[in-house]
């Protein structure tokens, strides 16, 4: 592995109810720099168990990059995937969507499906990175919302929302 972080890893989530995006993010991110191969990326991705790497630079958030962005631009043959002998700032996202802490959990949630998106990173008015939050974690809150409040919610019920006219 070149630069590729591996200093962190969950915090234990916040008790139900608490709904801000500082409180269900995962707080110790791993991330990638503009400098790191394509394949040490996807590597840790692997390793780690997750789809997305926020990229930085002196720990301000600068671009993300993906899994899905990385296996778009490699070959599969019978030795396995072939990773293209690239850098991770050639291939990130440099456009980045992001929340502050403060921000509500639906609001964040709304932006992840308006953006088609599975992930936000979480970072300060600087820009430094504070965390991210995925669709994994709004799953388990409403998971853990779903179990306190006596499992009330049912898959009918989140259908049966109108949906936005685009």
């Amino acid at each position: 592995m070149n630069n590729l972080a591996r200093s962190g890893s969950k915090m234990p989530k916040s008790p139900v109810g608490k709904k801000r995006s500082d409180k269900e993010m995962t707080r110790h991110v791993l991330c990638a720099l503009v400098d790191d191969r394509v394949e040490d990326a996807y590597e840790l991705m692997q390793d780690i168990h997750c789809r997305h790497l926020p990229v930085v630079r002196d720990g301000k958030l600068i671009g993300i990059i993906s899994d899905r962005d990385i296996l778009l631009r490699a070959t599969y043959g019978a030795g396995g995937i072939k990773f293209p002998d690239l850098k991770v700032g050639d291939i990130m996202k440099k456009e980045i969507i992001s929340c502050r802490p403060s921000a509500r959990l639906s609001a964040v949630a709304e932006q992840m499906v308006a953006k088609a998106i599975d992930s936000l990173p979480v970072t300060d008015d600087q820009n430094h990175l504070l965390g991210i939050i995925t669709s994994t974690d709004l799953l388990r809150v409403m998971q853990n919302s779903s179990e306190t409040d006596g499992g009330d919610d049912t898959v009918l019920d989140v259908l049966s929302l109108p949906k936005s006219q685009d």
